[in-house]
């Protein structure tokens, strides 16, 4: 799956209400081992400033909207997530950051492996570096 690809999520709704379902077999990774949410964040904050080494994530607004700024072997790219109803794919090797939160928006987070500090890239030369490499090996 492409980097910052969105998948929809079925959407059954009545006149109650509407239910967004993700089957987790359906996004390619067998299971999740950890879920959170950013929320209560400040609008004029940014969040993220990292990539992982390995983990995988989806990203769903739960509430509200903000926009995801992806970097992958050099492509670019700037979503913004304002809908419940898509989550939105981040492979490993992705420096992301999120900025432009609404008031009451909460970020909904789906991640392949529990929290790991080794499997982050905080520095961005080093995010390059390992980008580099990487797309070496696969190319």
């Amino acid at each position: 799956m492409e980097f910052g690809q969105s998948i929809r999520l079925k959407r059954i709704s009545d006149s109650s209400g509407v239910l967004d379902v993700l089957e987790f077999g359906e996004l390619g990774i067998a299971k999740f081992q950890r879920m959170y949410m950013l929320h209560s964040v400040a609008e004029s904050s940014t969040r993220g400033g990292h990539a992982h080494k390995e983990l995988e994530q989806y990203v769903i607004a739960a509430s509200g909207s903000f926009t995801l700024h992806l970097t992958r072997f050099g492509q670019q790219k700037s979503i913004v997530i304002d809908s419940p109803e898509f989550a939105y794919y981040i492979p490993p090797l992705t420096w992301r950051d999120l900025d432009n939160f609404s008031i009451g928006a909460v970020c909904l987070v789906l991640a392949s492996a529990a929290y790991a500090e080794g499997d982050y890239i905080r520095d961005y030369e080093e995010f390059i570096d390992a980008s580099e490499v990487a797309q070496a090996v696969e190319g």
